[in-house]
């Protein structure tokens, strides 16, 4: 799919919403360019329930607020999962000719996952929401609706239904549209503190990539089954023990045959944390339990540098038809932290007929 580029419609007056625009087949991240003279302020909102609730986009990584105004124009880049966006005006001179906003995204790697969370009235914890076998890492959920002064509502992951971990916290000070970079199956919101009427709290996730490829003469589907990928720069917090960076859990592949092979890749730009000691460890795992660095070894790679530098490594073939956990880990060199970024994580079929 092409990459979309389309012009939000901005109306003339000095306090209200355009007309939303469906945008949920988009990927990440989404840019915003103001053209044209400011009045007022222009704020570009997300909606991820069909429109019901909608808020300002905001990039949790810099900050970045998709808001316009005569001191803060030029380009905004949110990294968001929306289904719909609109623009509104706040204190600006009526006009017969508003500014232009424009919004441009890549296309999303398949279906994106738009949901509701249940949020309880009283202290307490909602009901679970199952995101399925098909949702990547970056999640975005949007907030709307009186928020005791008191209260504080935890979004919490879960990757079995059983244990859940906090994922992001919403309370008086911290509301609008915000995401987190989170693999997990399971969501639900825990409330402490006030009671009184729950806000809403929506979430839109973008996909894992898995194209059922094509089987014939014996031969190994072309394609990837799973590709995943984060941009993000991640480090140890320790410069000893083994720690998970990055995990997700891949939904089933397309094959059919047990003897069907997979190999698994991984890449990124990894570096020393301080120039002491020698190379810094990368592994790639497969199985084992959620947020341990445990599970069987599919492929390591080695930095030695302080630069960013290439590391690449793939994974003798192997069986995989159930949904697994997958693990990329790091290892300090007993005095200097590893350092990772732009992670990608490929499982597609063994070369070879059947995958052998």
């Amino acid at each position: 799919m092409p990459n979309t580029f389309i012009t939000l419609d901005v109306p003339n007056v000095a306090n209200g919403a355009g007309v939303p625009t469906l945008v949920g087949g988009t990927g990440h991240p989404k840019s915003f360019v103001l053209t044209g003279a400011l009045t007022g302020r222009y704020i570009v909102e997300g909606s991820n329930d069909g429109g019901t609730t909608w808020d300002i986009l905001k990039d949790d990584n810099d900050g970045t607020e998709a808001l316009f105004t005569s001191q803060n124009a030029g380009t905004k880049s949110v990294d968001c999962i929306v289904e719909r966006v609109r623009v509104r005006v706040a204190r600006a001179l009526p006009t017969s000719t508003p500014p232009s906003v424009t919004m441009g995204a890549p296309p999303a790697l398949g279906f994106n996952f738009f949901g509701r969370l249940d949020v309880p009235d009283a202290a307490g914890t909602g009901a679970v929401l199952d995101l399925g076998l098909n949702v990547g890492p970056l999640k975005t959920f949007v907030l709307r609706g009186m928020v005791p002064e008191r209260a504080r509502f935890t979004i919490q992951a879960s990757m079995d239904g059983a244990r859940f971990d906090e994922a992001m916290l919403f309370t008086s000070d911290q509301q609008g549209a915000r995401s987190v970079h989170v693999m997990c199956r399971y969501l639900r919101v825990q409330r402490t503190g006030g009671s009184g009427p729950a806000p809403a709290i929506s979430v839109g996730c973008e996909p894992v990539f898995e194209p059922a490829g094509s089987e014939s003469g014996g031969i190994a589907p072309s394609g990837p089954y799973v590709s995943f990928g984060d941009e993000s720069v991640k480090s140890t917090t320790g410069i000893y023990d083994e720690e998970v960076i990055e995990e997700f859990l891949a939904p089933p592949t397309s094959v059919t045959g047990a003897a069907e092979k997979v190999v698994a890749w991984f890449s990124g730009l990894g570096r020393k944390g301080s120039p002491e000691g020698g190379a810094v460890t990368f592994r790639l795992r497969m199985g084992g339990t959620p947020g341990v660095a445990d599970g069987e070894v599919l492929a390591t790679a080695q930095v030695s540098t302080l630069e960013r530098s290439p590391c690449v490594a793939r994974s003798e073939p192997f069986v995989r038809s159930a949904p697994t956990l997958i693990k990329v880990t790091g290892r300090g060199n007993g005095e200097a932290a590893a350092v990772l970024g732009g992670l990608v994580v490929s499982i597609e079929p063994a070369p070879g007929p059947s995958g052998t």
